[in-house]
């Protein structure tokens, strides 16, 4: 392809790269576009058109991904489309106006210092409109963060057992990089939280480096019912989750939840 066209804009041109083996097309919405929903039309080289799926145009700043949960007195960086139209925002009644980054793409400043807790958040752009959070597949002005003392380094539901295949990716648990151990303070707690899996017959975790060695001072947990296990890394830990590959969590029969950090 050529060109495109959005709607009845003129043509415009594409530029084609690949990311992780697949063709990515890159262009240019023109300033001037009107705000909402039209067709896209592809154009090759001898002129022909091709129709395509429908986009939306929007001037807006809208906020994707980021704004679900934040640090309490913590740098947080939230992503999406027009950031650098936001002026300020407002978290459970503080307001925010000053950013450590605004792009057009990522804003990042420091959160304020609030109490474990949900609060709303909304925003506000240079011209006065609202900014916009998407999640859960709408679009609002407004939106609910958790504010949190804690911080995560993981959340999912990822299933564990030695019994599985040593290819098995449920094997074990690990999913949280050494790179950020290395930047974790001596001392530090971290709370992993499991559930069980209810068919398996027994259910046990342990915490160890990659090479199956348990951290100092931990060993052998068994349970019954969902529960957390707290960890200090003390920087012994901390010195032997980098000499020895990683951290994983092995066991059998529970899912690992949540990891956190305080």
């Amino acid at each position: 392809m050529k060109s495109i066209t959005i709607g009845a804009s003129e043509p415009i041109p594409v530029a084609y790269s690949t990311e992780d083996g697949n063709d990515v097309l890159t262009y240019s919405v023109p300033a001037n576009a009107a705000n909402g929903t039209f067709r896209l039309e592809l154009i090759d080289a001898e002129g022909m058109n091709y129709g395509a799926n429908k986009v939306t145009v929007s001037s807006s700043a809208l906020i994707t991904s980021g704004a679900d949960r934040v640090i309490s007195g913590a740098t947080a960086t939230f992503t999406g489309i027009n950031l650098d139209r936001v002026a300020s925002l407002e978290i459970g009644g503080t307001k925010i106006s000053e950013f450590t980054e605004k792009t057009s793409t990522a804003i990042s400043f420091f959160a304020p210092a609030l109490e474990d807790g949900e609060y709303p958040m909304s925003g506000v752009m240079n011209d006065g409109a609202e900014v916009q959070f998407y999640k859960n597949g709408q679009v609002e002005t407004t939106t609910t963060v958790v504010m949190s003392s804690q911080q995560t380094l993981w959340s999912g539901h990822h299933y564990v057992s030695w019994d599985l295949p040593d290819d098995s990716p449920n094997k074990t648990f690990n999913l949280i990089g050494m790179d950020v151990f290395a930047g974790i303070k001596p001392g530090s707690v971290m709370s992993i939280h499991y559930s069980v899996e209810p068919t398996a017959e027994y259910h046990q975790l342990r915490t160890t480096t990659v090479w199956w060695n348990d951290l100092p001072g931990t060993g052998t947990i068994e349970f019954s019912t969902d529960g957390v296990a707290e960890i200090t890394l003390t920087k012994e830990a901390l010195d032997m989750i980098q000499e020895q590959a990683g951290f994983i969590c092995v066991g059998h029969g529970y899912y690992v939840d949540l990891v956190t950090l305080r």
